[in-house]
């Protein structure tokens, strides 16, 4: 399991703090195939051993639960990118699993409604972010110059930047566009056609990359200021799938973000009240949003405290520890 994505938010940081609650009652830890678990949770983990696995502890009455990241229940959709949409193979894989589990953890409330049909017991647990390891608030309030929007991601995943294209070439002047990301070379699995327009763009912007190291370092970044962006291509049942935690992060250090209407985002959005964050659906609201930004007529002071408390309230890793605690006291005591 590597250090960063999933496998952090996923795991190590609900283990981090779940394993110091007095109130908890498990202790988390990485699966050992000789030990013996009250019950084991399967994280994106599919396919032949995985299943065999799974059927092995049903077999002894230890819970096994399905953590569902991706939305791999629905196919097509345009593909930008090689590799970019789930497989006819993922596609059954993640319904064995999600059939044979005694609980499922959906990661977005889009996911959840696809895992319904496959199970009985689903909960969306929302991905957390570590808010003690957020560095210090550092007010972003912009005045003159370039507006710094901030956009992070694999490299391949630049082409949602066109989604927004023709706004980006109309604030040109007006913006500075940074992207942590990682090596460029990435951007050989982008369609060609596709990958020649986003060249074309990015080639016409100010734009700073920044090489992505680990969440820690995407969280500093984010603490220096701007508005973050995520712009989205909701043509295919992927995309609808994802988790907030592309603005998640970005809102625990302040940051202002737009977005597109992903599901998981309008429940952010929800959430907030509409303060630290923008849901648009259209070039317009783009537009409309860079305008009052340029313009002075935005109140960075109350936005921004709006997105760091909605993090807070609903998306700290304290909060969503307790919400898995809670599902695994449900699951396993209805097993004993």
């Amino acid at each position: 399991m590597s250090a960063g994505g999933s496998g952090l938010v996923r795991f190590q940081w609900i283990a981090d703090i779940g394993n110091q609650s007095a109130n908890s009652q498990f202790f988390h830890e990485r699966f050992r195939p000789w030990r013996r678990y009250h019950y084991v949770v399967f994280l994106k983990a599919m396919g032949v051993r995985a299943a065999a696995l799974l059927r092995r502890l049903r077999d002894k009455d230890v819970p096994a639960i399905f953590d569902a990241n991706v939305n791999y229940y629905e196919l097509g959709g345009e593909e930008y990118y090689r590799d970019m949409l789930p497989t006819e193979r993922q596609k059954r894989q993640a319904i064995e699993m999600t059939e044979q589990a005694s609980a499922v953890v959906a990661d977005s409330q889009y996911i959840s409604g696809q895992c319904a049909p496959y199970n009985a017991n689903v909960k969306w647990i929302p991905d957390n972010v570590r808010l003690d390891l957020v560095p210090p608030y550092q007010p972003y309030d912009y005045s003159t110059g370039r507006l710094r929007l901030l956009w992070s991601g694999q490299v391949a995943k630049l082409f949602e930047l066109l989604h927004i294209e023709s706004e980006l070439r109309r604030y040109a002047h007006d913006i500075e566009l940074v992207l942590v990301t990682n090596p460029l070379k990435g951007l050989e699995r982008i369609r060609p056609d596709v990958r020649l327009r986003l060249t074309d763009l990015l080639e016409s912007l100010d734009v700073r990359i920044v090489d992505y190291r680990d969440p820690l370092q995407l969280l500093q970044v984010y603490s220096e200021g701007g508005v973050s962006i995520s712009p989205r291509f909701l043509d295919s049942p992927y995309n609808l799938g994802h988790t907030e935690w592309k603005i998640s992060l970005a809102m625990a250090c302040g940051r202002v973000v737009i977005c597109s209407p992903v599901p998981s985002y309008s429940t952010v959005q929800e959430r907030a009240g509409g303060v630290g964050i923008r849901v648009v659906d259209s070039p317009v609201g783009w537009a409309s949003i860079f305008d009052q930004i340029l313009t002075g007529g935005f109140d960075f002071a109350t936005e921004e405290r709006g997105a760091r408390e909605v993090i807070r309230k609903y998306y700290s890793t304290d909060v969503v520890a307790g919400q898995y605690s809670e599902f695994l006291e449900s699951v396993v005591g209805s097993t004993r």
